[in-house]
């Protein structure tokens, strides 16, 4: 019974982050104003963490490549 009712959240909140997301994007440009990174990080910290698939994929990809890198502790974001 407990398990239905977090799926049920789980799909309500991503179905709300979901616009969220695609607004704020998952990449950081020189060009975005502060308000607007504070948003993005927000936003993927919840859309990741509820396991919305796009989300998570990038995340993968973006730790991969950081790990590919020469030197990956000159790069830490």
């Amino acid at each position: 019974m407990l398990y239905r009712r977090i799926s049920y959240f789980q799909g309500y909140f991503l179905n709300l982050i979901n616009r969220l997301y695609e607004e704020t994007g998952f990449i950081d440009k020189h060009t975005d104003e502060q308000l607007l990174i504070y948003k993005r990080v927000e936003v993927l910290r919840w859309a990741c963490a509820l396991g919305h698939e796009d989300c998570v994929k990038n995340a993968v990809l973006q730790f991969q490549h950081w790990r590919s890198s020469p030197n990956p502790d000159k790069n830490n974001p």
